[in-house]
């Protein structure tokens, strides 16, 4: 009973994440960063006019964007899951290689002017979105059993039992 309650709350908590996690994450970081950075990092991402014009406002509209623009291919961005072994499992595991630790490589590549992979202006969208994913729990593991020798993807191919 006290795994159900625990899975529960787990689950609650990343059901709950959405732009309300990114939120709170946005309004710890624009505490402790240097104004200078937080206005080059504002002047980088540069939105379109009719957007948020104050710099709070526009970070946690950075936050949230990633997600509104996500597909097939960006998907794997958000995360970066560390396999579990589950069940004495010992067989191969091979990770995606396009995750959010990746895009970070990338990012600081395209930001320090030594990639043109992307636009200055989505990188510093994505990286303020990712480092919210990073404190999502379940964007963070998979865990990889017999059944699932790719993983179940941070949580989500984990099926609970009946009547739970």
């Amino acid at each position: 009973m006290i795994k159900v309650i625990i899975l529960s709350f787990l689950f609650n908590i990343a059901i709950q994440w959405g732009c309300t996690g990114h939120f709170v994450i946005v309004h710890m970081a624009l505490r402790e960063i240097h104004k200078a950075l937080e206005l080059k990092m504002k002047t980088m991402a540069d939105l379109p006019d009719g957007e948020p014009k104050t710099s709070f406002d526009k970070f946690l509209y950075y936050a949230c964007w990633p997600d509104s623009i996500r597909d097939s291919r960006t998907g794997k961005w958000h995360y970066a899951d560390v396999p579990f072994f589950d069940d004495n499992y010992t067989g191969p595991y091979t990770p995606n290689e396009e995750n959010a630790t990746w895009l970070i490589e990338v990012a600081q590549d395209v930001l320090k002017n030594k990639s043109k992979a992307f636009p200055k202006s989505q990188m510093i969208r994505y990286i303020i979105h990712v480092v919210g994913d990073f404190h999502q729990p379940m964007h963070c593991i998979t865990r990889v059993t017999e059944n699932l020798p790719n993983g179940d993807s941070g949580g989500n191919a984990f099926i609970l039992p009946d009547g739970i």
